[in-house]
C-alpha cells in the first residue's frame, strides 16, 4: 500500500465536506423529533383510546338502567354530544402535537444548516 493511502487528514482537513455533515445533522435531527412526535401521539392515542373505553362502558350500563325510551334517547344524545367533543378534542391534540414536531423540525434544520 503507499504511503499517500495511509497518510492521515492535516489540521483542517476533514474526510466529510461540510455540506455532507450539515445534511447528516438535519438528518439526524429530523429522525429524533420524528420519533419523540410518533411516541407522543402513540401516548395520546392510547390514552384517548382508554378513556373512551371506559366512557363507552359506563354508557352501556347506564342504558340497562333506562326505564324509558325517552329515558334512552336523553341519554343516546347525551352520549353522542360528549363523544364529539372528546373526539373534537383529542385530534386538536393530535394536530398540535403534530405542528410542533414539524416547526422543531424545519427549526432544526435551520440551525443545521446555519452552522455550516
Amino acid at each position: 500500500m503507499s504511503q499517500s493511502r495511509r497518510e492521515q487528514p492535516r489540521a483542517g482537513e476533514t474526510l466529510i465536506p461540510e455540506g455532507a455533515a450539515a445534511f447528516s445533522d438535519a438528518m439526524v435531527g429530523s429522525v429524533q423529533t420524528m420519533f419523540k412526535a410518533m411516541t407522543d401521539l402513540q401516548q395520546h392515542y392510547l390514552q384517548f383510546a382508554t378513556h373512551r373505553l371506559e366512557k363507552n362502558a359506563e354508557a352501556a350500563s347506564e342504558f340497562l338502567r333506562c326505564k324509558s325510551w325517552d329515558d334512552v334517547a336523553a341519554l343516546q344524545q347525551s352520549w353522542a354530544k360528549q363523544v364529539s367533543d372528546e373526539y373534537a378534542q383529542h385530534f386538536a391534540k393530535v394536530a398540535e402535537v403534530t405542528q410542533h414536531a414539524m416547526q422543531s423540525g424545519a427549526s432544526q434544520m435551520e440551525s443545521s444548516t446555519k452552522r455550516h
